[in-house]
């Protein structure tokens, strides 16, 4: 992307964000934030260890800095700003399911045909989670993942500590 495309973009990033609430997580002040930014840098750089303490505060920051992409942590930190992961101090995450539709490919499938499979296996997991395994479905939240599938997002406190071998299990 040539400078002036580059800046024409970050310009439009720049006005949305100024103008449009931006969704966020529970506890999203115990989360780590990262941001990739429009940079003239080789390649994609990650700008990680942000926090914030307000919904203003994270407002002030894209508006300011306007990021081509946003991400928050699953996991919760006492110092989710800590630049070492010993010293952000985990005290647990949401239990994540990441389906992605190129992952579930069928022989033939066009990208909406692959979709509409990854919707139909999330529509699946998002009742077995619920009728199964007995998670309300207030703790869980299925997003669009942005182009591939879909996040299911299970916050029950009963898997807030489950330990990483557990969460792939």
């Amino acid at each position: 992307m040539n400078f002036r495309t580059r800046q024409f973009v970050r310009n439009r990033f720049q006005q949305y964000y100024k103008t449009h609430e931006v969704y966020l997580p529970p506890s999203f002040d115990a989360r780590e934030w990262g941001f990739i930014m429009f940079d003239e840098l080789p390649g994609v750089r990650m700008r990680r260890h942000k926090a914030f303490g307000s919904k203003g505060e994270l407002s002030d920051y894209l508006s300011g800095m306007a990021p081509s992409h946003a991400y928050y942590s699953t996991a919760y930190y006492t110092y989710p700003a800590a630049r070492n992961m010993k010293e952000k101090g985990w005290q647990g995450a949401d239990l994540i399911f990441d389906l992605d539709a190129d992952h579930l490919r069928k022989q033939g499938a066009d990208y909406a045909e692959m979709l509409e499979n990854v919707k139909t296996e999330t529509i699946k997991l998002n009742c077995f989670l619920t009728e199964d395994f007995g998670f309300d479905s207030e703790h869980i939240e299925v997003v669009f993942s942005g182009g591939r599938g879909y996040h299911i997002h299970v916050r029950d406190p009963s898997v807030l500590k489950l330990e990483s071998g557990a969460r792939r299990e």
